[in-house]
């Protein structure tokens, strides 16, 4: 432990001595000359800093001078001396270099002279003498607070005489300036009378001394030294640091993050530090899970004491992240201080939005417990297997460690109940990160009906796609629209609730309109965009129009079609011709908006690098309005067989309940759970499959009345026919692994 002096202002330091009852007076194991230097540095002995003539006496006019330098008013004195020159005593002359401090203290009731009306300035003190102006500097008086004959037993009870005095009588003539250097550094950690500080706060209070000066003199200690209590990696870029006391900011310079002690190779960058009174959070680059040594250098505390080196060992955070064919919450993650970003092993539905589904703790506290009027739920655009929670009236806190529970009544995409019907839950810390508002992010004009307004965040699909929501108008004031024609949602993937096209009629050429948003709110209905205005500084000249941007065939009996844009999902009505072949079903595309998927005629497959035609009538755009023109596209056949229809994928994602992915799009209307069974490897027993889901066009899911979690078994599917039930496959057999 070593000290390290630096300026601040004065009103800072004394605040820290005051306030934090962390800093006392050293006077153990020190001697006299030790205690002499301490008074020296605090301007209390004068002399050269060397020789305090320990063993001579203390004249009676020399400890009026000690007395008002205790006191912490020779400033005043000095610079105010005319006005404490007094002629009370007959032989203190003004002229004398002590007159003023006598003065002071005579007048201010801390010294007394003789009857004879002389004060006796050339006489040595005695220790009673020397006891009671000590005992004076602490606002005691004689009379009030003690008589002559107990001047010493009173000093013992308030700790400035130690127990020897206890008994002690006798008055001592021959009092040393070693003993009144040694009781004037005692005093200096004796509580003022009536005043909740001691002598070397007063002092500091006073600014006769600072407390860089204290800490010199060696008068004030540490008593708590300053350690790393906890360190803890709360996310995969920040590690949370709290000490044992308040420091003074650190930087980056002052902090080390190692793997290995021997070599101290960094193995962890710091970029960032933030020091808020004893906690530090350090930002790093990203964690590994290894276990690290992080190492404080020079940390100074809020009095000045700089310790070299604190370390303590960590473990980089890992974020928690749960892999299974069953239904398992993955990964919980806190995204702001109101926002929670839960993410399952399977796929979810819109039934996942449901408050009553999901707990949160905090310790043994129950935060929440499934209120809607505590929570709103909405599903991640990005990703099918996540939602995000928003606490409307709690916050999480910084490195706090949060508990999320989900009942075991969510079913996912795949009809599976939450951990088979026991619910799941899983911890993870929390952040105070703000809350991003909605707003628009962006406008841009399709042509001279159409706009295109993106958002900067998930918004609620209902008021987005409310045309009142949307008002258009040109600068002059010439062209107004309270409303839009048309509002739909146009985005994909991450931002399939942030893109709104907007359809209005025979907007002119203008140079500048301003569109107003009023209305529309987040994904959680919590934010709501209020008359937010965004210019439009120049509308397109395009005429709309819905083109056939690839014609693919997959094989000689599918062909996949892609559009400039989206389409209606209403693709039924819309007729498709390929020159001689007839179309037998058409398919629209979930995944991919612009894509349709046509099945031909198994009698009349496509031909090897023939040139065909297809043409497109009745085809709706994505307001579900027809256009009116004959879409063509030429394209060349395939001679690529239809092949056989398997099972690319079979696995157990329930206890009885097994997954099957189809390499072909298959039938709904044809394939029954008679066609499923289980065959048990090991003896051959058979157990029929009790219902069939058909989740998307080659996926389904499979339920067995009972199955052996330590079985292994085999999927047995006795037919199935394709989307256009004009391809079938017999007997398919594929093992079922399980994967909890």
């Amino acid at each position: 432990m070593r000290k390290k002096i630096y300026k601040t202002t004065i009103s800072i330091l004394l605040m820290i001595i005051f306030v934090i009852p962390n800093v006392t007076l050293a006077v153990d194991d020190e001697t006299n000359q030790d205690f002499g230097d301490a008074l020296y540095t605090l301007k209390i002995l004068r002399g050269d800093g060397k020789d305090y003539n320990l063993s001579g006496q203390l004249k009676r006019s020399e400890a009026a001078a000690f007395l008002i330098r205790l006191l912490g008013v020779e400033k005043k004195v000095v610079e105010d001396k005319e006005r404490y020159i007094i002629d009370n005593f007959t032989d203190v002359d003004g002229d004398q270099w002590y007159s003023y401090y006598v003065g002071y203290a005579y007048t201010a009731k801390l010294i007394d002279g003789y009857d004879d009306n002389t004060f006796r300035p050339d006489d040595y003190v005695s220790e009673k003498e020397f006891v009671k102006m000590v005992l004076s500097a602490l606002n005691y008086r004689q009379g009030i607070d003690y008589e002559w004959d107990n001047i010493y037993q009173f000093a013992n009870s308030i700790g400035l005489l130690d127990k020897t005095y206890k008994y002690k009588k006798e008055d001592n003539n021959n009092y040393l300036r070693e003993d009144t250097i040694n009781l004037m550094y005692q005093s200096l950690n004796i509580k003022i009378n009536n005043l909740d500080k001691n002598i070397t706060e007063k002092l500091i209070d006073r600014e006769y001394i600072t407390i860089y000066q204290a800490l010199e003199a060696g008068v004030l200690v540490d008593e708590v030294k300053t350690a790393i209590e906890s360190a803890k990696g709360i996310n995969a870029n920040t590690i949370k640091v709290t000490l044992s006391e308040e420091i003074n900011e650190l930087s980056k310079d002052n902090i080390k993050i190692y793997e290995e002690e021997e070599d101290k190779s960094e193995k962890l960058n710091v970029k960032f530090v933030e020091t808020n009174k004893n906690v530090i959070t350090i930002t790093t680059e990203k964690q590994t899970g290894t276990q690290y040594t992080l190492e404080l250098i020079d940390v100074e505390d809020l009095n000045g004491f700089v310790t070299e080196s604190v370390k303590s060992d960590f473990k980089g955070y890992v974020e928690k992240v749960v892999k299974s064919d069953y239904f398992k919450i993955s990964r919980v993650k806190a995204i702001s201080k109101n926002v929670i970003n839960v993410y399952f092993t399977q796929p979810i539905t819109e039934s996942a939005t449901l408050p009553i589904y999901y707990s949160l703790k905090q310790g043994k506290k129950t935060l929440t417990e499934g209120d809607f009027k505590d929570l709103a739920v909405s599903r991640l655009t990005d990703v099918n297997n996540g939602i995000s929670i928003f606490l409307k009236d709690d916050s999480l806190q910084e490195g706090l460690e949060y508990t999320l529970a989900i009942s075991g009544k969510l079913t996912s995409y795949y009809t599976v109940n939450l951990n088979d019907g026991s619910g799941d839950k899983m911890t993870f810390m929390g952040t105070e990160s703000a809350n991003q508002q909605l707003h628009i992010s962006n406008v841009e004009t399709v042509n001279n009906d159409c706009i295109i307004v993106t958002f900067n965040k998930d918004i609620d699909e209902i008021t987005a796609t409310d045309e009142y929501n949307y008002k258009l108008k040109d600068k002059d004031g010439n062209y107004t629209m309270d409303s839009a024609l048309r509002a739909v949602l146009v985005g994909s993937g991450q931002d399939r609730l942030r893109k709104v096209k907007l359809k209005y009629v025979n907007i002119e050429m203008k140079n500048e309109y301003i569109l107003t948003v009023d209305g529309v709110k987040d994904s959680f209905k919590q934010m709501k965009i209020k008359e937010e205005k965004y210019p439009i500084y120049r509308i397109k000249d395009n005429e709309f129009d819905i083109k056939v941007q690839h014609v693919l065939p997959e094989n000689g009996n599918i062909v996949n079609v892609y559009f400039s844009g989206d389409i209606s999902t209403d693709i039924y009505n819309a007729d498709f011709y390929i020159d001689g072949i007839d179309v037998v079903e058409k398919r629209y595309s979930a995944d991919e908006s612009n894509k349709v998927v046509l099945f031909v005629d198994s009698e009349m497959p496509l031909q090897n690098n023939v040139s065909y035609t297809l043409r497109i009538m009745n085809i709706c755009d994505e307001f579900g309005e027809p256009y009116d023109k004959t879409l063509e596209k030429s394209f060349k056949g395939s001679a690529r067989e239809f092949g056989s229809i398997s099972m690319s994928e079979c696995k157990f994602i329930g206890e009885d309940t097994v997954y099957v992915r189809f390499n072909k799009y298959v039938s709904s209307n044809s394939n029954f759970e008679s066609q499923f069974r289980l065959i048990d490897k090991n003896s051959d027993k058979e157990i029929e499959a009790s219902n069939v889901t058909y989740i998307s066009d080659n996926e389904v899911v499979v339920d067995f009345s009972s199955t052996s979690k330590n079985k292994s078994y085999k999927l047995v599917i006795d037919y199935i026919e394709d989307y256009s039930e004009q391809f079938s496959n017999s007997d398919l057999r594929r093992t079922v692994e399980r994967n909890r």
